[in-house]
């Protein structure tokens, strides 16, 4: 997957076509992208929403949002230092669209991320796991989000990105389009 640096806003979505065991979704650090542990979520500079409504960091799991299963939606948006989940286009722990577009962290998942780096997103599941992602093509694997589905588009840059919920304002696809605006 593409790396994306820790200093600007990117926003990607994704379907989880089988929940078969345990999924974590999020980002890491590239220079950790060869995890040491059996999930990636479990490394220092690792961020993750878990299919049972945690979050995850560094081995360690705590309350965040809700549990999630097959064919439901994960939004992932990420701002200089922070990143919000969300599911089915509801952002978790009380968070709202116009707050993450004006970079408010107070119900963000993690907070304080070293901007420093450069992340990828990432994923990781078991027992016949599959998620699909979409980083602003228009597309859930086969399935295009065009023609009469709505679509959104972010407000700037990669404005031709179509993402299945309303992307925060000034946020980009994790896209080599995306990331050259």
């Amino acid at each position: 997957t593409l790396a994306f640096p820790g200093t600007g806003k990117f926003y990607s979505e994704f379907k989880c076509g089988n929940l078969g065991g345990t999924q974590h979704i999020g980002m890491i650090d590239v220079d950790q992208q060869t995890p040491s542990n059996d999930k990636f979520s479990d490394e220092s500079r690792a961020y993750a929403y878990v299919n049972n409504g945690q979050k995850a960091n560094s081995g360690s799991q705590s309350n965040y949002g809700s549990s999630w299963d097959s064919l439901d939606y994960i939004q992932v948006a990420y701002n200089n230092g922070a990143i919000w989940f969300g599911k089915n286009g509801t952002w978790q722990n009380s968070a709202t669209l116009s707050e993450i577009s004006a970079g408010t962290t107070t119900n963000a998942a993690f907070t304080s991320i070293d901007t420093s780096k450069h992340y990828t997103i990432a994923w990781n599941g078991y027992n016949d796991d599959m998620i699909e992602l979409n980083a602003g093509n228009g597309y859930f694997r086969t399935t295009y989000l065009g023609g009469s589905a709505t679509t959104y588009n972010p407000s700037t840059g990669d404005t031709a990105a179509r993402f299945k919920y309303e992307v925060p304002t000034g946020y980009q696809p994790i896209s080599t389009k995306g990331l050259n605006t």
